[in-house]
């Protein structure tokens, strides 16, 4: 039985700290457990990476990086609905996160939602318009396809 800090446990309770704070897990260590989730989704060992994320999102539920790992994980699988949810609570999390406004933006290009798609895409390039993030160029390319689509279907996109 690990023992710990009344006051600890009592700022876990009230959400002042999360639990990988109360265990002293670093984030450090916890970025080092996402690199070997990061290599499963690219090995396609999508069960193994799912595991690490969502053990990651119990320790700090606040974690934009792990939301998105997860969406990719279900966009991946074909589970648009759940990918949509991951990347949208990243983005309550983090409204600035490139890559969770790309892929959600696929995820909605997917369900036929051109107009929210082409939002997400459009503010994914204007967040990085130096191109930095890698989902970036690909949102532009898709967003000006998109928008092109919404044109010719007499529909206006908003910027």
């Amino acid at each position: 039985i690990v023992g710990y800090d009344p006051n600890r446990v009592e700022d876990f309770v009230l959400g002042r700290i999360t639990l990988g704070e109360l265990e002293g897990i670093t984030k450090d260590d916890q970025y080092e457990m996402a690199k070997l989730g990061h290599a499963y989704i690219e090995q396609g060992k999508l069960d193994l990476a799912r595991n690490v994320f969502r053990g990651l999102n119990v320790l700090d539920p606040y974690d934009a990086y792990f939301q998105t790992a997860l969406g990719t994980i279900a966009q991946r699988e074909g589970e648009l609905e759940t990918a949509e949810e991951h990347y949208s609570r990243a983005l309550e999390i983090n409204p600035y996160s490139t890559a969770a406004l790309a892929n959600r933006g696929e995820v909605r290009l997917q369900l036929g939602r051109l107009e929210e798609s082409v939002e997400d895409l459009l503010k994914a390039v204007e967040v990085d318009p130096e191109g930095n993030e890698p989902g970036t160029h690909r949102a532009g390319v898709l967003a000006i396809s998109v928008r092109e689509q919404l044109e010719q279907a007499g529909l206006e996109a908003e910027e």
